[in-house]
């Protein structure tokens, strides 16, 4: 196990200590070897970490024909990158396109499901509204859903949407913006407990698995998606 831990000041001189400034409580952690679920999990069990050790990267050791001598140690972070040492290039591309399956798979039935979309009833009698919202559960220690729309909507990394949040309540907010990583309009209401997203028709399932990781990373690492009482991402594929 490989600790590094600092105190950096956010606002204030980083020079001396300043009685006004913000310190970020800062820990990173590499675990090898059989242990680290069970390390995780004893993390997560603690009140004080439990919202904030998430996964930036996980290290696999994958074989393509399961000859000892042939392998790939792939590390694979949580913006995507991947990067691999071992004996076998064979085995590496096997590897990539397992998980470039497996998260086609998470798109696609995103958007399967949640696309909003009208719809003629039977016999031509009015419309119908198919589809239906991701709903997103995560919790907000020590922030308020206007902090969450400031960090959100603010047209940068990590979660490059824009738009202007419009207050319907004290601790509710509508937002119509336009998700600059695939280029599409994504509608969202927001609280400080959970939020729900509208993915029209032909909107990319990318938009919600994103917001998933960068939610986990930036204000909860227990935040959960699900739709349609299913988690998100809902993977039907056990090969490899």
């Amino acid at each position: 196990m490989g600790l590094d831990y600092d105190r950096r000041p956010v606002i204030g001189d980083d020079e001396e200590e300043d009685e006004e400034a913000t310190y970020l409580q800062y820990l990173k952690m590499q675990l090898w070897g059989t242990k680290a679920p069970e390390v995780l999990e004893l993390l997560h069990g603690e009140e004080v970490l439990k919202h904030q050790t998430t996964l930036e990267k996980v290290r696999v050791k994958h074989w393509f024909d399961d000859t000892p001598e042939k392998f790939a140690l792939v590390d694979l972070k949580s913006d995507g990158k991947a990067t691999a040492r071992g004996t076998s290039f064979q085995s590496y591309e096997s590897f990539l396109s397992l998980i470039h399956r497996r998260y086609t798979e998470a798109v696609e039935d995103i958007e399967e499901r949640a696309h909003l979309s009208y719809t003629s009833a039977e016999g031509g009698a009015g419309w119908g509204l198919s589809g239906q919202p991701i709903l997103f559960r995560f919790e907000l220690p020590s922030m308020t859903a206007v902090e969450l729309c400031e960090h959100m909507f603010t047209s940068g990394p990590p979660f490059r949407f824009m738009g202007v949040p419009v207050r319907i309540s004290d601790d509710y907010f509508s937002v119509s913006a336009v998700d600059l990583h695939v280029s599409r309009p994504v509608r969202f209401e927001i609280t400080s407990e959970w939020l729900r997203v509208y993915l029209d028709k032909g909107s990319c399932g990318n938009t919600a698995l994103r917001l998933l990781t960068n939610l986990q990373h930036v204000i909860d690492a227990l935040a959960e998606a699900e739709l349609d009482g299913d988690p998100v991402p809902k993977l039907e594929s056990q090969t490899g």
